[in-house]
């Protein structure tokens, strides 16, 4: 398991302890679950962007027309 160190002031760090105390989880919880929520929603943001490019090109099927494709 790799390991990453953030220096943060010891304010932040404050801030940081008093959140991560009231959620019940340590302080590398937090960051760890902050980080990874953050690179997942970028991930749907860039997803959403590109079908933004291309959904005026795409015939959008609805539910009951694409299961009975599916059959």
């Amino acid at each position: 398991m790799g390991t990453i160190a953030i220096h943060v002031t010891p304010e932040e760090e404050a801030m940081l302890r008093k959140c991560a105390e009231g959620a019940g989880v340590s302080i590398e919880e937090l960051l760890r679950n902050s980080v990874l929520q953050y690179v997942a929603d970028e991930s749907d943001r860039q997803a959403y962007s590109v079908y933004l490019g291309y959904k005026d090109r795409c015939t959008m099927l609805s539910f009951e027309e694409a299961k009975k494709l599916w059959k």
